[in-house]
């Protein structure tokens, strides 16, 4: 009987098809790992604000497009001001004569104002503002994303709450009147 013979050609086939495979392959991987961008070195960026009659130190909005300071000119009272990061020309902000401090909401849409001892809402946005409350002078203060003002009282030195809806001041601390 005749012996039946194996071709080699479709082995051949199969082994030739998974080199091309493989080298398509790699030819690609070394492609996107050697044409990829590197990531460029961050830019160091110096500026300077002029801000004239300045006193004490301005405040930057949490989102880095505003900046909150005081003046003072040589006759008259502390006014706040806000002004863009980018602008040449600043707002003044009504209602802060004598003005004593700032806050940035954590949104930095609103500002709270400290001025001859009562608290004021400032909205970027419109321009406006309303009164929250009378509360003296203050030693600093934070605003959470809740909405709720944390602020230092200067005249007990106690910490105390007030939400920025203008609810009741509540203290959030006491004092050892012992110590």
């Amino acid at each position: 009987t005749p012996v039946a013979t194996t071709s080699r050609r479709p082995l051949r086939m199969a082994l030739l098809l998974a080199a091309l495979v493989i080298i398509v392959a790699g030819t690609g991987l070394f492609a996107t790992l050697a044409l990829r961008s590197s990531p460029e070195a961050p830019v160091q960026m110096r500026f300077e604000i002029e801000l004239p009659g300045l006193i004490g130190t301005p405040l930057v909005s949490p989102d880095g497009k505003w900046i909150s300071y005081a003046t003072q000119p040589a006759n008259g009272k502390r006014v706040a001001w806000i002004r863009a990061i980018g602008s040449d020309t600043a707002q003044q902000i009504p209602g802060t004569e004598n003005i004593n401090g700032t806050i940035w909401s954590p949104d930095s849409r609103r500002l709270v104002t400290l001025a001859d001892g009562t608290l004021r809402i400032f909205d970027v946005a419109s321009g406006s503002s309303r009164p929250l409350g009378s509360l003296g002078a203050l030693r600093g203060g934070s605003w959470n994303r809740d909405g709720v003002l944390l602020l230092a009282r200067a005249s007990d030195n106690i910490l105390v709450r007030l939400s920025e809806s203008g609810s009741e001041v509540t203290p959030v601390t006491k004092l050892d009147a012992g110590r």
